[in-house]
C-alpha cells in the first residue's frame, strides 16, 4: 500500500462551506488504484501555485477506482 495526504480544492456554488480547502488521504489498493493516484499526484504537482499545491474533487473523483479515502482531521472534509 501507499498513499499520501492532498490539499483538495472543493467548489460546490450550492453548499456554503466555511473553506473551499479541504485535504484528504489517497491509498492505493489496487494495481489501478496505483496508477490513478499516480494520476492524482501528477495532477496536485503539475498546478502552478506553489503556496498551494491542490487537485480538485472533480479530478479525485474521475480518477477514483483503486482508491481508498480518509477525509478526517481538522482539515478534512467532512470538518468543513
Amino acid at each position: 500500500m501507499i498513499g499520501a495526504t492532498l490539499n483538495v480544492l472543493l467548489n460546490y456554488p450550492h453548499i456554503k462551506l466555511k473553506s473551499p480547502q479541504s485535504s484528504i488521504c489517497l491509498i492505493a489498493m489496487t494495481e489501478i488504484g496505483y496508477k490513478n493516484f499516480l494520476k492524482n499526484i501528477e495532477l496536485f504537482l503539475s498546478k502552478n501555485n506553489a503556496l498551494f499545491p491542490f487537485v480538485t474533487i472533480e479530478e479525485i473523483y474521475k480518477h477514483n477506482e483503486g482508491l481508498f479515502f480518509l477525509t478526517g482531521g481538522d482539515r478534512g472534509t467532512v470538518n468543513i
